[in-house]
């Protein structure tokens, strides 16, 4: 089943983890493109891509059903790729209604993460419950931070320092935390993502920032008021990517 199936490829997130940090000197995994971002990789296509049945109502993802939603043919060794013929595949049935997979599928308070690395039974699936099940086995994907400039150099940023003390890296997964951590951060630093790209840029921002009020609706989040930039200037790749987050 498909949450069988995203937890299979924990390993595998967790070896490009380690890959980036032994071969990459400019490795920098931020708050959004790399604690949040990054996982979405391996969960949306197991929690997405599943075909539903009755024999398998959470979901099953085979090989042909994956690859034809990337256009891709052949064997492994010979795949071909047919650009523009990306499809939904033939007798193919998405979640059912009242089973949909959004960000925080559960109502606040967010649930706490068991330190067993099975998270409790009562919720149904979401994202960010996805993002804590492989952080419970490997609590460094919830660290951001990055190589200094050599490889296997992985220094976490000060939540403390970085958020001016609203947060801080201890109590980030109790409560809400985590949730009010990555979508104020996100709303703190998302003019960054398209000043010099649109002349209003509150106007370009408006469906982004309509979302992550919607999801801190509620939660009784700290304020944060303010970021302390200079926490990222030991990290040559947060300068190489122009100050993406």
């Amino acid at each position: 089943p498909a949450p069988k199936q995203y937890s299979a490829l924990f390993p595998f997130r967790q070896s490009r983890f380690n890959d980036s940090i032994a071969t990459n000197p400019y490795f920098f995994f931020p708050q959004f493109a790399g604690v949040l971002v990054a996982p979405a990789g391996f969960a949306f296509p197991p929690r997405m891509m599943a075909n539903h049945s009755a024999k398998y109502p959470e979901g099953y993802l085979d090989k042909e059903t994956f690859k034809s939603f990337f256009a891709v043919s052949g064997t492994p060794g010979q795949f071909i790729y047919r650009h523009g013929y990306e499809r939904i595949p033939d007798n193919w049935y998405k979640r059912p209604i009242g089973d949909e997979y959004t960000i925080p599928e559960c109502v606040p308070p967010f649930p706490p993460i068991v330190k067993t690395a099975t998270l409790t039974a009562a919720f149904l699936d979401s994202f960010l419950i996805d993002v804590l099940e492989y952080a419970a086995q490997d609590p460094r994907l919830l660290s951001v931070g990055g190589n200094t400039g050599t490889t296997n150099s992985f220094t976490g940023v000060d939540i403390t320092a970085l958020t001016k003390g609203v947060f801080n890296g201890a109590t980030l997964l109790e409560g809400n935390n985590l949730q009010c951590f990555i979508f104020q951060l996100v709303q703190a630093e998302a003019s960054g993502f398209v000043t010099g790209l649109y002349e209003d840029v509150t106007a370009a921002l408006k469906p982004l920032t309509d979302v992550i009020s919607k999801n801190l609706n509620g939660l009784s989040c700290p304020q944060l008021v303010g970021l302390d930039q200079s926490q990222y200037d030991r990290y040559p790749g947060y300068k190489k990517s122009g100050g993406g987050i």
